[in-house]
């Protein structure tokens, strides 16, 4: 994005509202009107309220491109068993708790994500038990449910777009590794193992090109007809391009 862009874009949002503007463009943070809040602070999402912080690394807590699936996630949660694996600020959890969910599983390797999570369960006044922010690797959460049948009546599955190293990663293992093209295809058998019966699975990527997402679901589950959720008019661009979900009542 060029310095016209950007010049575009605070001329729209300043029109908005009176309070000060802060412009990030990777890891570059400018105040162009007002100061640059230290820390985290808040902000509202359809009533609920979410912890970002412009400072902490490329993900600051809460991605807009995501708001159709949160949103999406909310409306089929009342009453159901919610699981939310690769979790980080556990946004699709306060979304299904808030949506009336009977139990929230929001699963991460990364400690400092699920304390996020956590906090962001509480500014919004939301219970939690011991399985409501759960530390795992994903694939290894996955594997230990399929051995004890555990299923979810609606299953959010959001993984890192790029490759990963690991963090934790035991000697000879794969723990916190994960690689789109390598693993989607056991991620999404081991997600659709774990969705019951007339249950929801939603699987999302930003990975680049349809071969980097949905071909590789595709092949993974080939009896399967997905349908599309897009990320809204607010992020425009090619379909294969940026964050994309299917979904698929099981």
């Amino acid at each position: 994005m060029d310095a016209e862009a950007v010049e575009g874009w605070v001329e729209a949002v300043a029109g908005l509202h009176d309070g000060g503007i802060v412009v990030r463009w990777s890891r570059d943070v400018a105040a162009v009107r007002g100061d640059v809040p230290e820390g985290e602070f808040e902000v509202d999402e359809d009533g609920l309220r979410f912890g970002v912080d412009v400072f902490r690394g490329a993900n600051v807590g809460l991605f807009a491109d995501a708001r159709p699936m949160r949103r999406w996630v909310r409306e089929h949660a009342a009453g159901a068993r919610v699981l939310n694996l690769f979790s980080y600020t556990s946004a699709f959890g306060v979304h299904a708790a808030a949506g009336g969910a009977r139990s929230v599983t929001n699963v991460d390797l990364v400690p400092s994500a699920l304390e996020r999570g956590a906090a962001n369960f509480a500014r919004n006044g939301l219970p939690t038990d011991s399985r409501t922010h759960v530390r795992s690797d994903a694939f290894e959460f996955l594997k230990r449910a399929t051995k004890r049948g555990e299923q979810w009546d609606v299953v959010v599955v959001d993984p890192p777009p790029v490759p990963t190293v690991g963090r934790g990663r035991k000697r000879g293992g794969r723990r916190g590794r994960f690689d789109p093209r390598k693993d989607w295809p056991v991620l999404a058998g081991g997600a659709a193992a774990s969705t019951a019966p007339g249950g929801r699975l939603l699987l999302m990527s930003a990975a680049r090109g349809a071969e980097g997402f949905e071909r590789l679901v595709e092949e993974a589950l080939p009896d399967v007809s997905w349908t599309s959720i897009a990320r809204g008019e607010d992020f425009p661009g090619p379909a294969d391009q940026g964050l994309r979900g299917l979904f698929v009542v099981a």
